[in-house]
C-alpha cells in the first residue's frame, strides 16, 4: 500500500495524473478539506478606494512609526480597500495575503501587509488596526463582524511599510493556492 501511495504521490507531483493527489489526500485522511482562508474571488471583488501615505500609523497595540532617520525616503501606506461580496457572506482576512504592487518611477515594486484593520460598513468610519509586531504579518487576521457580513459592500484598512515618494500606481494582490491538492508534511511533532 505504501509503494502505491508514493507511486500516486510522485505522479501528482509530476502532473502526470490528476487523480493521484486525490489517492494520496484519502490515505492520509484529508480528502475534501481545501486550503483555510481563501478569498473567493469568483464571489469577491477587491478593489483600493484610497491611499495615504503617514509617517505613523496607530494600531490597538500601538502604533507603527517610520523612523525618523528614514522619512525623507519613505512613508507607510494606509490603504482602504472596497470589498464587494454577498450580503451574509463571513469573510476573514489574513495579512499575509494581500500584498500591494506599485510602481515608484519606472521602477517595479511589490510590499507585503503589515497590518489590518476591522472592517466597517462605510468608507469613512475609523477602523482599529491591528499591526505585526514580533510574530510576523501572518498572525494578523480580521473578520467581519456581524454588520459587515450582512453588507454588500465594505471596508478596511491595510499598511504597507517602506513606500517611495515617488508611487503613484497601485495594485492590489490578494494571495491564492496554486495546487488543488494539498501537500502532505509529517509534521514535526512526532506524528505521522
Amino acid at each position: 500500500m505504501k509503494t502505491m501511495v508514493a507511486l500516486a504521490l510522485l505522479l501528482a507531483l509530476c502532473g502526470l495524473v490528476p487523480s493521484a493527489s486525490a489517492a494520496v489526500a484519502e490515505e492520509f485522511g484529508v480528502r475534501g478539506k481545501t486550503a483555510p482562508l481563501v478569498i473567493p474571488l469568483d464571489q469577491v471583488k477587491i478593489e483600493i478606494a484610497n491611499v495615504k501615505f503617514e509617517v505613523e500609523v496607530q494600531g490597538v497595540d500601538g502604533p507603527m512609526r517610520m523612523p525618523e532617520n528614514r522619512r525623507d525616503k519613505y512613508r507607510l501606506a494606509l490603504v482602504t480597500l472596497r470589498v464587494r461580496k454577498p450580503p451574509g457572506m463571513k469573510l476573514t482576512v489574513a495579512a499575509a495575503d494581500l500584498t500591494l504592487h506599485y510602481w515608484h518611477g519606472s521602477d517595479p515594486e511589490v510590499a507585503p501587509a503589515e497590518g489590518l484593520s476591522s472592517f466597517s460598513t462605510s468608507l469613512e468610519d475609523d477602523r482599529p488596526m491591528k499591526l505585526w509586531q514580533s510574530m510576523g504579518p501572518g498572525w494578523v487576521k480580521q473578520t467581519t463582524n456581524p454588520r459587515a457580513t450582512e453588507a454588500g459592500e465594505v471596508y478596511v484598512d491595510v499598511v504597507f511599510h517602506m513606500i517611495e515618494p515617488d508611487t503613484r500606481e497601485c495594485w492590489i494582490g490578494v494571495a491564492q493556492p496554486s495546487q488543488q491538492a494539498p501537500y502532505i508534511a509529517k509534521g514535526w511533532g512526532g506524528g505521522n
